[in-house]
């Protein structure tokens, strides 16, 4: 019974409670344990945490980051749409 209990928490529990406090999603750390582990060993597997935050930090910074806009020239386009409307 213990081993159960241990294993449902390891496997459902801790995933969640760490992807919720570090914005990852849990099949994130999954993965990420399970790839490190295969990788560098019990050593990969204290790393696999911080290493989806440090991966999902580059991904957001570096690919999902807004480009830059031009708002004054979206404002001259809205302001020339509307003068043409009235």
């Amino acid at each position: 019974m213990i081993v159960i209990v241990y294993q449902v928490e390891l496997k459902l529990l801790v995933p969640g409670v760490l992807g919720k406090e570090m914005r990852l999603h849990p099949v994130n750390i999954l993965f990420f344990t399970l790839a490190t582990a295969t990788l560098f060993g019990l050593l990969g597997v204290f790393l696999a945490v911080p290493a989806a935050a440090l991966v999902q930090i580059v991904i957001d910074e570096f690919y999902l980051q807004p480009r830059k806009v031009d708002h004054a020239a979206i404002d001259r386009e809205a302001a020339a749409l509307v003068e043409d409307k009235t």
